[in-house]
């Protein structure tokens, strides 16, 4: 089983409704903020879309005031600081919605992927007929 291509904001989103771990990434999403040291909180009773509204928020805050706390959560995150570095030099379009996408889209690959290993690793495996 592949990761699906995910391109724009809606396709994750509509990823994010249509799968089971859609907990899985609040939690992650928390667990990562905590650990960069930015104190924020992410509600499971929210809608993918209002996360990731709430997400633009936080970012736009970070890159006017605390430019320090967002590099942390970049380098916790583990996002490619390309894409990131190429958003941010282009100056084009909502910065703080293109770098929320990268963000979730990110946390969303490291949730999905480690609910299909361990699935994976879980199967047991006959050897022998």
């Amino acid at each position: 089983m592949q990761l699906p291509k995910i391109i724009n904001t809606a396709e994750l989103i509509e990823q994010i409704n249509q799968s089971e771990l859609y907990l899985d990434l609040i939690k992650q999403l928390n667990k990562d903020f905590n650990l960069a040291g930015v104190s924020v909180k992410f509600y499971n009773d929210e809608t993918p879309r209002i996360v990731f509204d709430q997400l633009k928020e936080i970012i736009l805050e970070l890159l006017q005031k605390k430019f320090d706390d967002f590099l942390h959560i970049l380098y916790r995150i583990d996002v490619n600081e390309i894409q990131i570095k190429k958003i941010i030099e282009d100056m084009s379009g909502d910065i703080e919605e293109q770098i929320s996408f990268i963000i979730l889209k990110r946390v969303w690959q490291k949730v999905w992927y480690k609910k299909y290993y361990t699935n994976l690793s879980s199967q047991s495996i006959n050897f022998t007929e």
